[in-house]
């Protein structure tokens, strides 16, 4: 699955998005992460470092998008990607 991969400017962060994103790569090696529009993904993570989400996601086309914005929202979408792998 293609992932597109999207950082707010990181201005008040609230914890290490950073370091959130690696655990998900490791955890799901299958998941290709690109950083630029310019590959078709299927999913769009939005990684925000705070609760006002304030990233522009006006040219993210993507249909399936998901808003991180703290630790609870990453075990959030690591169960929705485990449960689309078990489909697969």
């Amino acid at each position: 699955m293609n992932v597109y991969l999207k950082y707010c400017g990181g201005c008040n962060e609230t914890y290490n998005r950073v370091s959130e994103v690696e655990k998900l790569k490791k955890e799901f090696p299958d998941l290709c992460f690109y950083y630029d529009d310019n590959h078709i993904c299927d999913i769009a993570f939005i990684v925000c470092g705070c609760n006002n989400a304030c990233v522009c996601m006006d040219k993210i086309k993507i249909e399936n998008k998901y808003i991180l914005k703290d630790k609870e929202d990453f075990y959030k979408i690591k169960s929705i990607l485990l449960n689309k792998s078990q489909r697969n």
